[in-house]
């Protein structure tokens, strides 16, 4: 008898996460079809008009440091136009695309994020719990010869 209710609850639990997946996922595609239709060496390359397809490959993690929580997805989509076809790669965070390149013709098209398409499609919300005491670290790995 105890344990339905912790089922159905951990049900729900999983079906809103999936739910959130999803928005964050068609909003990430949404922010790169603006991208990559607004790179005119992309669409170059391609030709018009441009075709992008649903995922065929998608992670997305989540990591929670000092309280705040952060929130990542990596997509791999078909683009496609008249004259080739290729692959979009697109990494995210709450900030919006950080990265979005698309391998096409043997080349490989690094898409430029400081045009059209920034317009809120962010993967979910950063967390705080109000302590502003967060230590950022950024790790290089270096080699060194002795």
């Amino acid at each position: 008898k105890m344990v339905a209710p912790l089922m159905g609850n951990l049900a729900s639990t999983l079906a809103e996460g999936v739910a959130e997946q999803q928005r964050a996922t068609e909003s990430v595609m949404e922010e790169a079809r603006r991208y990559i239709l607004s790179d005119l060496a992309v669409v170059d390359a391609l030709g018009t008009p441009v075709q992008i397809s649903a995922p065929f490959s998608q992670s997305s993690s989540t990591s929670s440091v000092n309280g705040k929580t952060q929130s990542r997805v990596e997509l791999a989509m078909n683009v496609s136009g008249p004259k080739r076809t290729g692959i979009a790669r697109v990494l995210a965070t709450e900030s919006g695309i950080s990265q979005l390149l698309v391998e096409a013709g043997g080349r490989v098209f690094n898409v430029n994020l400081s045009s059209r398409g920034r317009n809120g499609g962010n993967i979910g919300r950063s967390s705080s719990t109000g302590d502003d005491n967060v230590i950022e670290a950024e790790i290089i790995d270096k080699e060194t010869k002795r």
